[in-house]
């Protein structure tokens, strides 16, 4: 019964990565209760912000462990963002410029701290993964179709890969992989130093 029940996550969630999708179904289960409140996808944008913000505050205290947790609580309201925003019709294009801006400032502010920290090397890293989580993003992009409209922030990424299909390997490391790998980094190369 187990492996059923994953097979059918992976068949509702095929371009995500397994993080996702261990995410994702909590993410149905409150989106009717966000929506009901009136809750926004930029409000939660905003507020994944500001804790992608204390995140790094708080990984320049070297509070590391509030630091992860904070940064995986982000990870989960950029997910529930677009879901709410697909979901209930409300995406729109400076919405999604916001949500993808807000990612920027909130990787730039942690590069920030871990240069402070002279965490060269660990910034090397987190690049590595950063750019293999793109070429997810941009293959996901095609097989979704969101590369068509110039409006959408995902046209810009179109070019990095090369067909959609890609999708099939690329998911195994999508953002959720990448926002893990991240806390086992900066646990493995970061953590008591």
């Amino acid at each position: 019964m187990k492996n059923q029940s994953i097979e059918n996550k992976s068949q509702k969630y095929p371009y995500e990565d397994y993080f996702d999708r261990l995410l994702y179904p909590s993410i149905e289960y409150i989106s009717d209760t966000i929506y009901n409140f009136k809750i926004t996808p930029n409000m939660i944008t905003f507020l994944g912000l500001i804790i992608g913000l204390l995140s790094a505050y708080y990984l320049y205290e070297k509070q590391i462990i509030i630091s992860l947790v904070l940064w995986i609580v982000c990870y989960y309201l950029d997910l529930l963002d677009g879901y709410i925003a697909r979901k209930y019709d409300q995406g729109s294009t400076v919405g999604g410029w916001f949500d993808h801006i807000s990612d920027i400032i909130k990787f730039i502010a942690i590069g920030i701290v871990l240069y402070k920290h002279k965490q060269y090397y660990v910034i090397l890293i987190l690049i590595i993964v950063f750019i293999i989580t793109l070429f997810n993003t941009s293959c996901k992009t095609k097989y979704l179709d969101r590369d068509k409209k110039k409006t959408d922030s995902f046209y810009l990424l179109k070019h990095i890969c090369p067909d959609k299909n890609y999708v099939k390997f690329t998911h195994y490391f999508g953002e959720g992989i990448g926002a893990l790998l991240y806390v086992i980094i900066i646990i493995v190369f970061y953590y008591d130093k």
